[in-house]
């Protein structure tokens, strides 16, 4: 049978022996397609969430085909659920239908939800289930209220070791936390239907009776606690089957993670009112448009306005999505707010503006990510033209066949510069003079509400299309609309999570397309169409995962349902999407002319860089007056390098330094370790000074990570202030060719292996755009504002003594520092000289586009293969992309003449190689000597533990693994630090 299938929009993998062994799985097409995986992509980076916690794995291109891999933190998890597996497999040697699997549940893209079945394991199942439930993140939609929340938090915090919670204790604390919501805010949380009444004299009783009724009734029902009486205590205490499962970990986890989640709920829920949102949409949105796109005025259409609109109860979460449109990498034309059914959607309710007249409109509108999805696979070139055109058919059929009451059906006056978002738009309603206030707002609503109700019910048949002469001058934007989504979940099911949030789509949308200056030029767009488009199918939720079945209809809502059928017995969806095929059969013609597009106004371009230009000029001026120092050769530069360390004391092999500059030059991201940490703090601070990057003119920045609470805040940001990185990309945007260094010193183990596989991912994301080098986006955690490392930044990580994520450290140029003399002699201090970026930071992405032939260092390549079949023993195969990144250290180094190539190989292998190897077993002792023997030129294996250093063709790796090796007899475990 396969071993990858499909089902649901869930990827299910049939597990083997193998395959939990290593930790990866090869991929077919099945499940590169479903993961959005490319070979030709060498590595991508996904998110695995596995019972709410991320795991960062990897999906890679390599000789025998692609392979997912997921970390060892992932696999030791998931081995803890399966221990005996082996034996297992010794009695099912053949994979069927009812084997364990993994099911992998697509939550956005490079985000994915894990679970691991075993069909045998009931308990498992619930376990997953109630996590599933609980939801990733800040998501709160699944909780009717704030109570909700704060109970399953105490529930946790008091739980014992015999899974129980005493009730008291739970209902002290739940009061004592909403008695100073109460003070400080001077509410518990209005959006609850029922709250403790006079919270700051009532009794413990009476909090355990509001319990009992309110978030207690709905977990019980759920299964996942009940009450008992034990001694004279009334505990909590939860199912048998889930007390073996919870751990202390898993404890831990759910505290912090509803303890955010009830800080998200309080946020949304204080956004600002609708009117002031939508005023502050209506005025302020042209002021930002010629500004820099990572502006939080975002936050209006993303954040505020959706929970505005939430905030008004007219759009129950169980039923609708609300998301917002601002752009994709730079502000459109024509931003809008989406609010659709989840199910069967046809139509929308949206808010759209023209920013330059200031104009909002309010509108009932077609859904066009069907009709546009059909005309994107008949490969017409102008789908732009045939989407609005087809558009406009069905609306205008649409509005013949019904009333619009106080909307308008002249939409031929709505003044929207997008075809596609105008031509859907079947009534409206225009403000011109800001927004309303929020009663006559929410009076509006209803009355879109019902037109929409009605729109999805009409019966709309297709009728011929006429050829049309193309209107002159017409213009049309093609955008993808790449949205927020509030996610939601039913409060009596535990669903699976396979729903994307808007703003993660927002990172998988497609740029918009460019266009020139002054002038119009042909729409050849065939980008995809954004996901958050197409109507989602009914999903149905399987008996495995709803713990409180749906509560059966009564005969009065039956009655009432039959009587809604009555009324309209033969009513069907709009079937838009005939017109659409017709209207692609009319203009699927060579001698069709596309329509012209014009995204911004030339004033609008102009506005834009004169904006620019006065902030570069206002920001540290006496650097745009300094001349910037490019050297004849990098030999010559490398030496200018050196003499000045040299002249600061920092007296250490000129290999070395030319190893580092090597190393910058084929990928921005380093390790350092091997010395003291003084010695590596030295090193990198007076190399930055070298090439012109100091504390004081702000190019050189050094962050101490240990401690540090929340290190992905501190270095890209949160909702309430910029990041390290944010404020360094806006500084090194404005000065292109200085070079930028970020120095991040004590990384320690634990939480943080995130924050490294963060800044690994971002570097791998490198791709050439526009002529330069461009990362993907980093979104901040409340998707507001993105980061991205700029081509002149180079960050360098220095772990703290006993670092133990050597996993992402394989991943890194690992550079071993020499120890300095504890007593040097100053030489002459040369003064710094101010190098160009480009001297030390990358100049190729991949070795491909350098337009070299690699056979120069075939030798060295053959080398490293046979090298492979060693390290394979170990598991430490050399990827694609390392392969890829040592052809860059070998280029750069034949181009420049630094080193010698044995020298150069000894530091790739001491790099590249010895980083990988790590743990504990016979397999990676052998390895390891099989390359000492190797590298230092002898086949006595008994050397590796008296090495000197001397002798062999790579010393330096030789020296390095006899270390390791003696570290295995002192330690029992293998590492590189």
């Amino acid at each position: 049978m396969k071993r990858w299938s499909e089902e649901d929009h869930t990827l299910k993998l049939i597990l083997d022996g193998k395959i939990l062994e290593s930790g990866s799985a090869p991929l077919d097409e099945t499940a590169c397609a479903f993961f959005g995986f490319d070979p030709d992509m060498y590595e991508k980076r996904i998110i695995i969430y596995y019972e709410g916690r991320e795991f960062p794995s990897y999906l890679e291109a390599e000789n025998a085909g692609s392979v997912l891999s997921w970390s060892k933190a992932l696999l030791s998890r998931i081995l803890g659920e399966f221990p005996d597996y082996e034996d297992y497999y010794q009695d099912h040697p053949k994979p069927e239908e009812e084997a364990p699997a993994l099911l992998f549940d697509k939550e956005s893209e490079d985000v994915y939800v894990l679970r691991l079945s075993l069909p045998w394991s009931e308990s498992l199942r619930k376990k997953q289930a109630f996590f599933d439930y609980i939801g990733i993140g800040d998501e709160t939609e699944v909780f009717e209220d704030a109570y909700e929340i704060a109970f399953l938090k105490n529930f946790f915090e008091e739980l014992s070791g015999r899974g129980q919670a005493d009730a008291f204790m739970i209902s002290g604390k739940l009061k004592k936390y909403f008695e100073e919501r109460q003070k400080t805010y001077g509410e518990q949380d209005r959006r609850a239907k029922k709250q403790i009444e006079d919270i700051e004299n009532a009794g413990l009783d009476a909090v355990l009776s509001f319990l009992m009724e309110g978030p207690y009734k709905k977990y019980s029902q759920m299964g996942l606690m009940n009450l008992k009486r034990v001694d004279d205590h009334f505990v909590f205490a939860l199912p048998p089957e889930l007390i073996d499962e919870i751990s202390t970990d898993d404890k831990n986890f759910l505290v912090d993670n509803l303890a955010s989640k009830l800080e998200a709920y309080f946020d949304r829920q204080d956004a600002p009112s609708l009117s002031d949102s939508l005023n502050a949409f209506i005025i302020d949105y042209s002021t930002y448009f010629g500004k820099d796109f990572r502006y939080s005025f975002k936050d209006v259409i993303l954040q505020a306005i959706p929970a505005g609109l939430s905030n008004t109860g007219l759009f129950p979460s169980q039923e609708y999505r609300i998301s917002g449109y601002a752009g994709s990498d730079t502000w459109t034309e024509v931003p809008y707010v989406s609010v659709s059914k989840k199910k069967d959607r046809n139509a929308l309710i949206q808010y759209l503006l023209d920013k330059d007249q200031m104009k909002l409109y309010l509108t009932v509108s077609l859904d066009g990510s069907e009709i546009e999805k059909h005309i994107r696979k008949t490969g017409i070139p102008n789908a732009d033209e045939v989407t609005a055109r087809a558009l406009r058919e069905t609306a205008d059929t649409l509005r013949s066949q019904m009333d619009g009451g106080d909307f308008s059906s002249e939409v031929d006056e709505v003044t929207l510069s997008d075809a596609k978002l105008k031509n859907a738009i079947i009534f409206f309603r225009e403000y011109t003079d800001g927004a309303p206030d929020d009663q006559t707002i929410e009076a509006d609503l209803k009355e879109a509400l019902d037109l929409l109700g009605k729109v999805e019910n009409l019966e709309s048949e297709p009728q011929p299309l006429e050829e049309e002469p193309k209107e002159e001058n017409a213009q049309e934007i093609s955008e993808e609309e790449v949205q927020e989504e509030l996610p939601e979940k039913k409060p009596e099911e535990i669903p699976s999570s396979n729903e994307e949030t808007e703003e993660e789509k927002e990172e998988a949308s497609e740029e918009a397309p460019k266009h020139q200056e002054g002038e119009e030029k042909e729409s050849e767009e065939a980008s995809r169409v954004s996901e958050e488009q197409v109507p989602s199918e009914e999903e149905e939720v399987s008996e495995e995962t709803v713990l409180v079945p749906e509560p059966e209809r009564t005969e009065e809502e039956k009655t009432e349902k039959e009587e809604k059928a009555d009324q309209a017995p033969e009513k069907k969806k709009i079937d838009a999407i005939a017109k659409a095929e017709e209207v692609a059969a009319a203009l699927k013609e060579p001698e069709v002319s596309r329509i012209s597009v014009s995204k911004i106004s030339e004033a609008a371009i102009h506005n834009a860089q004169e904006i620019l230009k006065e902030t570069k000029r206002d920001e540290k001026p006496e650097k745009m007056r300094e001349e910037i120092y490019e050297p004849l050769s990098v030999k010559e530069g490398a030496d200018e390098i050196v003499r000045f360390m040299r002249g600061k004391g920092v007296i250490v092999e000129e290999n070395d330094i030319y190893n580092l500059l090597l190393s910058l030059k084929a990928v921005p991201l380093i390790g350092l370790t091997g010395a003291s940490s003084s010695d590596r703090d030295d090193l990198i601070r007076t190399f930055s000074e070298a090439v012109g990057a100091d504390a004081e003119n702000g190019q050189f920045t050094q962050v101490r990570m240990k401690n540090v609470k929340d290190p992905l805040a501190l270095l890209f940001g949160s909702a309430s202030r910029k990041g390290i990185v944010e404020e360094i990309e806006e500084e090194a945007q404005a000065f292109p060719r200085r070079p930028y260094i970020l120095y991040l010193k004590d990384l320690p183990s634990g939480t943080q292996a995130d924050l490294l596989g963060e800044l690994i991912s971002l570097s791998d994301s490198r791709h050439r755009e526009g002529g330069k080098i461009r990362t993907d986006a980093y979104y901040v955690e409340d998707h507001s504002r993105t980061v991205r490392l700029p081509d002149n930044l180079i960050i360098s990580i220095s772990p703290e003594e006993g670092y133990r994520e050597e996993d992402n450290l394989s991943r890194l140029s690992l550079i071993q520092v020499p120890e300095l003399p504890i007593t040097p002699e100053k030489g002459h201090e040369e003064k710094a000289k101010p190098f160009a970026a480009s001297f030390i930071t990358p100049q190729y992405v991949r070795f491909s586009e350098s337009g070299e032939d690699d056979a120069a260092f075939s030798e060295v390549i053959t080398l490293l293969n046979a090298m492979n079949a060693v390290l394979s023993k170990a598991g430490a195969r050399l990827t694609r992309k390392q392969m890829d990144e040592i052809r860059l250290y070998l280029l750069e180094n034949a181009r420049s003449g630094l080193l010698s190539q044995e020298t150069a190989l000894d530091y790739i292998l001491l790099e590249k190689v010895l980083p990988g190897l790590h743990g504990t077993g016979e397999a990676v002792e052998s390895c390891l000597v099989d390359l000492f023997m190797i590298c230092a030129g002898t086949k006595n294996r008994s050397l590796v533990r008296t090495y000197n250093g001397q002798g062999g063709l790579f010393p330096k790796t030789a020296k390095k693994i006899s270390e390791m090796v003696k570290k295995i007899d002192h330690e029992g475990r293998a590492a590189i630090l």
